[in-house]
């Protein structure tokens, strides 16, 4: 617990760039090429959902078109 900001926002920078490559990612594949549990993504891409970048769907999430 208590990870630095810093941590957290590379973190997200990755998986930002996945979704910018890739359209779609999945919560199980990321938790394990960043080395975090599955519910440390869900709250990165509850984040995301929350900044109107991505949609949400059961396992994981697709980029909304136009959002960046």
């Amino acid at each position: 617990m208590g990870s630095s900001r810093g941590l957290v926002a590379k973190r997200r920078e990755k998986i930002l760039k996945s979704l910018i490559e890739n359209k779609v990612v999945y919560t199980e594949q990321l938790a394990k090429e960043l080395n975090v549990s599955e519910m440390t993504i869900r709250r990165d891409l509850q984040q995301f959902e929350d900044q109107k970048l991505v949609e949400r769907f059961y396992g994981g999430a697709k980029l909304i078109e136009d959002s960046l």
